[in-house]
C-alpha cells in the first residue's frame, strides 16, 4: 500500500508541476494564452477520463 501511495503522490506532484508550468506560460504570453489554456483544460480532461 505504501508503494501505491508513493506512486500516487509522485504522479500528482508531476501533474501539478505541469499544470503550474502551463499556467505560468499563459500568464507570461498574452499571444498564446488562449491556446495554452485550451491545452491545459484538454490535458486535464484526458487525465480525468483516463483515471475514471
Amino acid at each position: 500500500m505504501a508503494q501505491t501511495s508513493t506512486a500516487g503522490f509522485a504522479y500528482l506532484s508531476a501533474l501539478t508541476q505541469q499544470i503550474q508550468k502551463k499556467l505560468q506560460s499563459a500568464i507570461v504570453s498574452q499571444d498564446q494564452r488562449l491556446n495554452l489554456l485550451q491545452e491545459l483544460f484538454a490535458d486535464i480532461a484526458l487525465e480525468v477520463d483516463i483515471r475514471a
